[in-house]
C-alpha cells in the first residue's frame, strides 16, 4: 500500500462516524470526490456515489477525432502539392 492510499483511508476513519452520526465522513468523501467525478448521488440509506458522465466523455473523443481527421487532411493536401512542384 502506498503512502497515498494510506494517508486516505487515516483520514476517513479519524473521522467521527459514529452509528447515527456519518455525515462527517461523507463530507470529507464528497470533497475529495468532487472534482473527480461529474455528479454525486447519495441513497436513502446515507452511501454516496460519484458519476461519471459517459455522454461528456464521448463528445471529447468526438471533437479529438475531428481535429485528427482535419490534420490528416491537410497532411495529404500538403503531399500532393509537393508532388506537383
Amino acid at each position: 500500500m502506498n503512502d497515498k492510499t494510506w494517508a486516505r483511508i487515516k483520514k476517513y476513519t479519524e473521522h467521527q462516524g459514529t452509528s447515527g452520526q456519518e455525515h462527517l465522513v461523507r463530507q470529507a468523501l464528497r470533497q475529495d470526490m468532487q472534482p473527480l467525478v461529474d455528479e454525486i448521488h447519495q441513497d436513502g440509506l446515507g452511501g454516496i456515489f460519484g458519476v461519471k458522465n459517459i455522454n461528456r466523455l464521448m463528445h471529447r473523443a468526438s471533437c479529438l477525432r475531428r481535429i485528427w481527421m482535419k490534420s490528416a487532411l491537410l497532411l495529404r493536401i500538403f503531399c500532393l502539392l509537393a508532388r506537383l512542384k
